[in-house]
């Protein structure tokens, strides 16, 4: 690859390509083809003969590439309703838009390919178009996604709780495209390569997150039973049934919004428990004067307002304040590591869901029903250390490979934004 520098000729291309792009009216690239407007409450979604794309799958489910033979696409169960848009099946490489969103995800698009002897329509709220030219597969969904393309959306966008941009506004939009077919399967190429591995580690992700929870289930007592159904070798005694408050002293947060700064003490909320990283701040005065008990390494983080009964190790010896979204539990004596994935298993999750109130928005639990909670922990802190180790090594497995996905996903990005124009 190289650098390059002109209003039609993206920052980054292929080596072997000089040529600038051509700036063309999308109606002079695509013609338009008719969708139905049948909704989810309309449907009811059987193996059929024809398959539905949805705009919320659009939205939600898709990348810029949608192989039909690979997705498991909802089916039309009405023969009528394939019939009647037989005319309005779809080909390798037509375009599918979304024309309506809740936020700015509005003409987010999916190129479909490789659909073969299937039958596949556009669906509710969606724009389906055919390029009038044969362009190489993948090109055309990745250039419509990219930021390139979509600013030009913006100005046309129209709602204020649900956006939408119409077929009109889009039919005058620029585009600007690669004559070069070869370059176009390049750039369509490289960029589906990254987007299979993005998938290809969620999918380790999935696995790893799906045998935590196997093993939550298999090394923490099930309801009722006082010993789990894997254990550690040499260890046989049955576990100790405690309240949660006679192993570990519960606090508040702050309960007011402070006034933030650049820098100073890290204050965390509830949105911060996977990472307790935060780019909000307070000063140390404030600091001072508010928490007369602050979090301290090896001290347990819990959610409670919104999202209730996530937790969290701290792992800094750094000052950190907190709001009241979150809880704050200092051990008497138990292994921290091993009472935080405990307290991730479903009988105190049960538990904390019986005191938590629901009714509330946003849901919460109140401080004192936390301590309520029971659970179930073994006597010999040896056999709560190795517990408390194994899961501290899978977490932090989960974590590595959550930022693998999030540095291909900004390589990704960062490709979008350079390799259109």
């Amino acid at each position: 690859m190289k650098m390059a520098k002109s209003k039609s000729i993206p920052d980054i291309r292929f080596s072997g390509f000089e040529q600038e792009w051509d700036k063309k009216q999308f109606d002079t690239v695509f013609d338009m083809i008719t969708n139905n407007t049948l909704s989810r409450d309309n449907l009811n979604y059987v193996c059929g003969s024809t398959q539905n794309v949805h705009y919320g799958d659009i939205l939600t489910v898709f990348s810029e590439y949608l192989d039909a033979c690979e997705e498991n696409l909802p089916y039309l169960n009405d023969e009528e309703v394939a019939t009647k848009y037989q005319n309005s099946t779809l080909k390798d490489g037509d375009i599918i838009i979304a024309d309506t969103a809740e936020d700015e995800m509005v003409g987010k698009c999916v190129e479909i390919g490789n659909i073969g002897e299937k039958k596949v329509v556009a669906g509710l709220h969606t724009i389906p178009c055919r390029p009038k030219e044969k362009y190489a597969p993948k090109y055309m969904g990745y250039y419509l996604n990219s930021e390139a393309y979509h600013h030009k959306l913006l100005p046309l966008m129209q709602g204020v709780k649900v956006i939408s941009v119409s077929k009109t506004g889009i039919k005058g939009t620029e585009v600007v495209l690669s004559s070069e077919y070869e370059e176009q399967k390049k750039v369509g190429d490289f960029l589906f390569f990254i987007d299979e591995k993005i998938r290809y580690e969620e999918y380790k992700l999935d696995k790893l997150e799906t045998y935590k929870q196997a093993m939550l289930i298999s090394l923490f007592p099930r309801e009722n039973e006082s010993v789990p159904a894997v254990r550690f070798s040499g260890f046989t005694e049955k576990w100790e049934k405690h309240t949660l408050d006679e192993i570990v002293r519960i606090y508040d947060g702050v309960h007011k919004t402070p006034k933030y700064q650049d820098s100073g003490v890290m204050f965390l909320s509830v949105e911060n428990i996977e990472t307790l990283k935060s780019d909000k701040y307070i000063s140390e005065e404030a600091f001072e004067k508010d928490y007369k008990v602050a979090p301290e390494k090896g001290d347990i983080l819990m959610t409670r307002i919104g999202d209730v009964g996530t937790t969290n190790v701290v792992e800094s010896s750094e000052k950190i304040a907190f709001y009241v979204s979150l809880a704050l539990l200092k051990s008497n004596g138990t292994d921290t590591y091993f009472l935080s994935n405990a307290m991730q298993s479903e009988p105190f999750k049960k538990g904390l869901r019986v005191r938590t109130l629901t009714t509330a928005i946003p849901m919460k639990i109140n401080k004192e029903e936390i301590g309520k909670v029971e659970i179930y922990i073994p006597k010999d802190i040896k056999e709560q250390e190795k517990i408390g180790i194994y899961f501290r090594n899978m977490n932090l497995l989960i974590k590595l490979q959550k930022e693998k996905i999030l540095k291909l996903q900004n390589i990704k990005s960062a490709c979008m934004k350079r390799m259109f124009v």
